[in-house]
Formats: structure tokens, C-alpha cells, sequence
């Protein structure tokens, strides 16, 4: 997966890091890019082997950003699972089923702000796991830290969340709306329940908004650099992204790419997904990307079994009910969080990542919560615990988990490993032709085969069809002049300028060499998927 090609989006988010190495500051804009997390977290990895501008870049380095904070969000989850359930084999199985995911995999190496996103979002749910269990009194072993300690790193995972991309606010709008249906749902649905409910105190509100506040700041700010970055982050962004959202900016930065229609995120999470441009309107299914099965498991056994042991007051009574309400809580958010993200019409694979791990999470809680409410039920008619347990754990936590990971999982994964770039993975999403890299090595022969002194690349594309060249042209960068319109360089030509190479979108190939009769080599290039462009040296 390291091999591939790099992403417009991520030779974009390189080029943000390249300048935070070379100046040591980055000014926030909503219009230009996303939170300032994963460049303050990219930066410290390149500089530690020595990377301190742009051209030094390591591209490796860089994709093992996300994949540090995908494995910290492993961590974080089976810490969280075993800490609801106490039981290590569920927490491996939660880790197997998210980690194994395609999806997961492939953006766990996309230097792009999702998978931090989402280990933030883990972090979240990891200390607010930490926080209901440290406020039990019966839980002893939650309050080796204290129930303010866990609500301030609660505030700080918020923090860290908002601060790396806007769509955090549909998670928190998500959350919020789970914890006030959690409370309808026991105070309506359960009356006579007289288990202890922990609730939180003013204190511990406090300390979580003073962690999401502080931590918000601080980045948003470049520590204390540009305050303006805070306008942008709590009042500029919140503006702009809504209306790019709901498609009144989508016309004019060409992100009518991403308008899809309501169900585009359930085929990119349940039936794969044909690539772009799409031949059809409706479903497309490829069974290398499909997560049928964990759909079947959630559907057809998990969610029944969890309402038939919520409805039962005696079998609800010999239950894990942390567990019980957190799995009640991690499908109410997944299905809000589906629907925040079906509303919107700008719909985009690595946002699916968002609405995946949640659900792999649920599916994971209801499988240790059905091997539970079986195990309690055959106990209840007379089969010995010890046989029972070891049976239904082999059922729910080992065989269907695998069964979904090798028939779902495990084919995508190899797909992708054999052909990173290829077409026909979904997530390879208004992705960049390989060729990008031979354009780059083309520009590279021809400046080094020039007999000028001075040679000089001039590149006329428009914006979104320039990159990812200015990545793989990143060591010749001080030798390129980059504009947007073929008319930059009718200018330039009357002004004597003589460019040892000249980089055009196709349909204006035909208006160089009259322009620059000197140069008589071409060559074609595909940047990526619609978009050609024609090499002059």
C-alpha cells in the first residue's frame, strides 16, 4: 500500500508539511485545508530522520502518520472492549474485525486527515468507557484515575477531533443525540430498572470542555502563533463547510466529483463500489469489498438478541449491563451518524471511514453481548457454565468473526496488495494515474539532458488537474513555474522566456510549438482519471 501512487489530496497535504518543516508556523484556512493535527504530527517523524524541507520529504514516512494513530486506535478500542466485557478474546476480535477492514486498511496509509479523525474519535469513546466506569462504585479498578482525569482526556480526544477535520462536528452532533436517546430510552423504557446510573457532575463538564477548548486552541492557533486561525476554526469553517456540504460551493471548486446520491455511503460500506465515472444510477457490488456478512451478523442475530435480553427483566438482570447500553449506544450513533452522512449530497469514500469503525464496533459489543445472553440462557436451563462459556465463546468470537474476516476481509486486502493503484478499488477515488510518476520522470530526463545553464519547467494546468505532479516534481521545484491558464504563458513567451520544458492539458497541446518552435520532443501523460496532459522539451 505504500507504493501507491500518491493521492492529489495527499501530495496537497505533503506540500503543507513541507512548509511547516521550512518555516516552522501554518495559518489555518477553511478554504485551503483542514485541521493543523496531522502536520504537527507528520512533522516531528520527518525531522526525526532528517527530512527538513520540502524536497526531503519521505513519502513512506508520511503515509506512516495515519497508520501510528490507526494502530493507537486499535490500542484505545481493545482497551475499551475488554474493559466493558473482560474478556481478552472479544477485545482481539473487536481489533480484528476494524483492523482487517479494506476500507480501514487502505486509509490507514492515506496521508489525509481521516484516519486521525477517527483514532480520535476512538480516543473519545475510549475515555468515555474509562469515564462511566471510574464513576461506578463498584468498579475499583477504573479509579486508578480519577472520574475528573478521565473527563478531561474525554475533552482533550474531543479537541484533538475537532482540530483535524470540520466533519468532527457531525460526530459530536452524533454523540450528543446518542447520550439524550440513552437517557429517553432508560427513564421511558425502563422505569423499575433500580441498577445504579453514574451521572456526571458540573465539575467534570467543566473539565471536559476546558481539555476540547485548550486543545482546540492550541492547535488552531499554531501554538500561539496566529490567532486568526481561531476565528477561522470556531467561526469561518463551521460557515463555509455547510454550504460546500449541501453543494452552494460545489460548483465552483469542482467538487461536484462528490455529489452522490443518499445511499452512496452504504454501497461503499456493505457492496463495493464501481469506480468513476459510474455506468449506472444504482448498486454495484464487487464481493471483494462487501461487508455483507458483519451486516447479517448486526441485523439478523446481534441487535434481536440485545433487545429480546433488554425486554427480559431477569435475563437483563444477570447481564453485563455496561455492555448492554454501550452496544444500545454505538448503534444509535452509527445509525445517526449514517444518516448525518446520507443527508448531506457531498459523499466521499474516506468519509465512509467515519461510519465503519462505529460499526464494526457494534457488531464487535453485540457479538460478546449474544455470546453473554446465550450463555445466560443455557445456564438458566441447566448446562454446565464452564462448557457453555467455552462453546458460544468459540461460536460468537471466533467463528463468525473469521468466517466475516476471510470471506469479506481478507479478499480485499489481497486485491489491494497486489495492485495498490488499481481502478477497481473503491477507495481509489478521484485517484491519480500512475503515469503522473512517468511525467515527472519525463521533466526530470528532459532538465537533465538540457544544455542550458538555466533550465526552467513551465507548467500550465488548471488547479485541481496540476496535482499530484508538484510532489514528484518536489526536487525540482525552485526550477518551476506553475500557472493556470495557457494565456500565463503567452505572456511569458513575450517576455523572451525560453523554458526547457512545458507541461499543457491536451487540448491545448497543439498551441505550444508555435509558441516555442525549439522545442520538438512531446510525450502524453494521463494525470488522472479524464485528465491528459501533453509534455513539450
Amino acid at each position: 500500500m505504500f507504493s501507491r501512487t500518491f493521492h492529489p489530496d495527499e501530495a496537497n497535504q505533503a506540500f503543507t508539511v513541507g512548509r511547516l518543516l521550512e518555516t516552522g508556523h501554518y495559518t489555518y484556512r477553511p478554504t485551503d485545508h483542514h485541521g493543523p493535527t496531522l502536520y504537527y504530527a507528520a512533522a516531528p517523524l520527518q525531522r526525526a530522520f532528517g527530512h527538513t524541507t520540502t524536497a526531503d520529504l519521505d513519502g513512506t514516512l508520511l503515509r506512516c502518520t495515519p497508520l501510528l494513530f490507526a494502530v493507537l486506535g486499535l490500542v484505545l478500542l481493545a482497551h475499551a472492549v475488554f474493559r466493558l466485557s473482560r474478556s481478552r478474546l472479544g477485545a482481539l476480535m473487536a481489533v480484528l474485525l476494524v483492523g482487517t477492514a479494506p476500507l480501514f486498511a487502505f486509509f490507514a496509509t492515506d496521508f489525509i486527515q481521516e484516519m486521525l479523525l477517527a483514532c480520535f474519535t476512538l480516543t473519545m469513546f475510549w475515555a468515555g468507557v474509562g469515564y462511566w466506569r471510574a464513576l461506578r462504585p463498584d468498579d475499583a479498578a477504573s479509579r486508578r484515575l480519577k472520574p475528573g482525569s478521565w473527563a478531561l482526556l474525554l475533552g482533550i480526544g474531543a479537541g484533538l477531533a475537532f482540530a483535524t477535520k470540520e466533519t468532527s462536528l457531525l460526530t459530536f452532533a452524533a454523540a450528543g443525540l446518542t447520550l439524550c436517546g440513552l437517557w429517553a430510552f432508560r427513564v421511558f423504557g425502563f422505569r423499575n430498572d433500580t441498577a445504579h446510573v453514574p451521572r456526571p457532575n458540573v465539575q467534570h463538564v467543566v473539565l471536559a470542555a476546558l481539555g476540547f477548548l485548550l486543545t482546540a486552541v492550541l492547535f488552531f492557533s499554531s501554538f500561539c502563533q496566529d490567532w486568526q486561525g481561531v476565528y477561522n476554526a470556531f467561526v469561518a469553517a463551521p460557515v463555509h463547510y455547510l454550504g460546500r456540504a449541501v453543494g452552494n460551493a460545489a460548483a465552483s471548486e469542482g467538487a461536484n466529483w462528490h455529489i452522490h446520491p443518499w445511499w452512496q455511503h452504504l454501497q461503499w460500506l456493505f457492496c463495493g463500489n464501481a469506480p468513476l465515472p459510474r455506468s449506472g444510477c444504482g448498486f454495484t457490488v464487487d464481493s471483494a469489498f462487501a461487508n455483507i456478512l458483519p451486516l447479517t451478523q448486526f441485523v439478523f442475530v446481534l441487535l434481536p438478541l440485545a433487545v429480546f435480553a433488554a425486554c427480559r427483566k431477569v435475563l437483563r438482570e444477570r447481564l453485563n449491563r455496561p455492555l448492554l447500553w454501550t452496544f444500545f449506544g454505538a448503534s444509535l450513533y452509527t445509525a445517526l451518524l449514517l444518516t448525518f452522512y446520507s443527508i448531506l449530497p457531498y459523499k466521499t469514500p474516506w468519509c465512509t471511514l467515519q461510519l465503519l469503525v462505529p460499526f464494526l464496533v457494534s457488531v464487535a459489543l453485540g457479538l460478546v453481548l449474544g455470546r453473554d445472553i446465550v450463555c445466560a440462557v443455557a445456564t438458566a436451563r441447566g448446562a454446565a457454565p464452564r462448557a457453555a462459556h467455552a462453546v458460544v465463546s468459540l461460536v460468537f468470537l471466533v467463528a463468525l468473526p473469521l468466517a466475516g474476516i476471510l470471506a469479506e476481509h481478507v479478499p480485499g486486502l489481497v486485491r489491494m496488495a497486489r495492485d495498490p493503484d488499481s481502478p477497481d478499488i473503491p477507495y481509489n477515488y478521484a485517484h491519480a494515474s500512475p503515469e503522473a510518476r512517468q511525467l515527472a520522470a519525463c521533466v526530470a530526463e528532459a532538465v537533465a539532458a538540457s544544455p542550458s545553464k538555466s533550465p526552467f519547467v513551465a507548467v500550465a494546468l488548471p488547479p485541481a488537474d496540476t496535482w499530484p505532479f508538484p510532489w514528484y516534481n518536489r526536487t525540482r521545484e525552485h526550477l518551476t513555474g506553475y500557472w493556470t491558464k495557457f494565456d500565463d504563458l503567452v505572456a511569458l513567451a513575450k517576455t523572451g522566456a525560453k523554458p526547457t520544458v512545458v507541461v499543457v492539458p491536451m487540448t491545448e497541446g497543439h498551441l505550444v510549438q508555435p509558441l516555442f518552435p525549439y522545442l520538438t520532443h512531446t510525450k502524453r501523460f494521463y494525470m488522472r482519471p479524464r485528465v491528459r496532459v501533453r509534455v513539450f522539451w
